[in-house]
């Protein structure tokens, strides 16, 4: 399967999130867990992963790494190593 960008893969994670409440709750429970299983790569043992759930009473906002330079993303082969070479549907 071909690389993927982050933003591709986060709708993947949020539309499978959607149709599947099973998948929901236990990305909600576990996210770092079922990110691995999902993406069949391990994730660093310093890489933390939380996953939040708005409502109509609570908007979430997230904005980038002040540290990163506008444009900068992760390299082709850093995005494979999370993700390891390809996304499982």
């Amino acid at each position: 399967m071909a690389q993927m960008s982050r933003g591709q893969l986060e709708d993947m994670i949020r539309d499978k999130a959607y149709a599947d409440p099973k998948y929901r709750d236990e990305l909600l429970a576990n996210p770092k867990k079922v990110l691995t299983n999902y993406l069949s790569a391990g994730l660093p043992a310093d890489v933390e992963v939380k996953i939040v759930e708005e409502n109509s009473n609570l908007i979430y906002l997230v904005i980038p790494d002040r540290h990163l330079q506008v444009g900068d993303e992760l390299s082709e082969d850093d995005l494979g190593k999370v993700a390891g070479g390809g996304i499982r549907g």
